[in-house]
């Protein structure tokens, strides 16, 4: 399991303006010292801590840029320099962490979590912020973050602020981690698969425990799920709403009353999968309780079981069948999961495939196919150079994480076989694609003309993820 992390990120408001800073932009920067900055992960919880005046907790987010140095950060407009309160020198080769506030609050009128607040609860009386306030960076375990979110959303004056709960519930939900599932069905799994769904009864407190219909209860829309009847894995779907209560769906025998139900996007497998044939491979990556297989391969009498994203990655590169089809809905239901409104839904969904704003601002940093020289916007591809699923959401829209590149160049690309250094060099995987690119007329010694300076954090992501390091120098 990924080992959770929340951070407190303090500020002295004799020495910076940090709640001029704060409330200048909903994205900031914060300096990070080398012992924390390994730890600290995209979507981690984060508390803006005020020291020396009127302590406390007076704001929250989440990390949504990996430590940088501040010469290389994304947007260095947001870095707050004109903020400091006496002339400072800024270093660039200091570390910035990027930051996403989700809620502000700059006084107890407004509802600030306290320094008293911490200081009188039992467990965060102990926090590194109240037993050693000297630094800049704290860390918080998953149980103290816990507790401060309590207090945060239960502060007597919460009310003052009628955008709190639905704060919260963005922040949570953008740090959630998706959830992987096996479906057994029963007799109905053609009318289950037919109609988009997945559904058992409700397990009220006085019934049978059974914990594989309550595992129904627990999943949440962008959710996977893998089909599975009579022997067969039948298909993979993205879940496309919560758990919710609904009636008994037509044809499912005698069960009467209200159950549990999830709306599935299903995508059919051309080549049904046989796991019994596969437990080689599948064997070692079963759950240790509730697991829907037996060693043997035969199937348990389980509904729903929770699996790990490396059982679901070896089963489904097995059935070789995830296209394209099924990455645009797992990428469709990210983006409606994520999305604070309707307008910023359509925004991402343009930028995945290289359109509409996203596309416009890749073009007027270069309007040309670095490679092939291509003009004629017809032809070239806006492609995103981090990839659209490992990218924030900042990071998606971000007109410097994009190439215009042609159709074919940019399938080498996007698929990671080949990729580019810093000044240009086209780096390829192995022999047999320069031997394509040679085909299509390009030299493997080809070199881009000068890339854009903000390009180059992303080219380096980029390299890291398909493993071009140590190759771009």
């Amino acid at each position: 399991m990924t080992e959770f992390n929340a951070w407190v990120f303090q500020g002295n408001p004799n020495f910076y303006d940090l709640e001029k800073y704060i409330q200048s932009s909903r994205r900031i920067y914060w300096n990070t010292p080398n012992r924390n900055r390994a730890k600290i992960a995209i979507g981690d919880p984060v508390i803006i801590w005020r020291s020396t005046i009127d302590r406390g907790a007076i704001a929250v987010g989440y990390v949504n840029e990996l430590p940088t140095k501040a010469a290389e950060v994304l947007h260095p407009e947001a870095l707050g320099r004109e903020f400091w309160v006496e002339q400072e020198v800024v270093n660039e080769e200091e570390w910035k962490t990027g930051i996403q506030l989700v809620d502000i609050r700059l006084g107890s009128s407004q509802g600030m979590v306290t320094q008293e607040h911490f200081k009188q609860h039992p467990l965060l009386q102990r926090s590194q912020i109240i037993k050693n306030p000297r630094g800049t960076v704290f860390q918080m375990s998953q149980t103290e973050f816990q507790v401060f979110e309590e207090l945060w959303k239960s502060s007597s004056m919460l009310s003052a602020s009628s955008l709190v709960g639905e704060s919260c519930a963005k922040y949570k939900n953008s740090i959630r981690k998706r959830s992987f599932w096996w479906v057994s069905h029963g007799s109905s799994f053609s009318r289950e698969l037919d109609g988009g769904y997945i559904w058992c009864p409700v397990v009220r407190d006085e019934d049978v425990q059974r914990p594989t219909w309550i595992n129904v209860s627990k999943v949440r829309k962008g959710d996977l799920v893998v089909s599975y009847a009579k022997g067969l894995v039948r298909a993979v779907g993205v879940a496309i709403t919560d758990c919710f209560e609904a009636p008994v769906p037509e044809g499912h025998g005698s069960w009467n009353g209200t159950g549990w139900q999830v709306d599935i996007d299903w995508v059919f497998l051309d080549d049904q999968l046989r796991p019994m044939e596969h437990m080689a491979q599948l064997g070692d990556l079963l759950p240790a309780r509730n697991s829907p297989l037996r060693p043997s391969g035969e199937a348990n009498q389980f509904y729903l079981c929770e699996v790990s994203k490396q059982f679901f990655d070896v089963l489904t590169g097995l059935a070789g069948q995830l296209d394209v089809r099924f990455e645009s809905k797992l990428d469709d239901a990210e983006i409606d999961v994520s999305s604070a409104s309707e307008t910023e839904a359509s925004y991402l969904r343009k930028a995945r495939i290289g359109q509409g704003k996203f596309r416009e601002g890749v073009m007027s940093v270069r309007n040309f196919c670095c490679v092939t020289g291509t003009v004629d916007p017809r032809l070239l591809i806006a492609s995103h150079i981090k990839p659209w699923r490992e990218s924030a959401k900042d990071e998606r829209l971000d007109k410097h994480n994009g190439f215009m590149l042609a159709p074919h160049v940019d399938r080498l690309f996007d698929k990671g076989l080949i990729s580019f250094s810093d000044d240009g060099d086209i780096l390829v995987s192995n022999k047999g694609i320069e031997d394509v690119l040679k085909s299509w007329g390009i030299s493997p010694d080809h070199r881009c003309p000068p890339f854009h300076r903000k390009n180059l954090p992303y080219l380096a992501q980029h390299r890291a993820l398909f493993g071009f390091v140590g190759l771009d120098s």
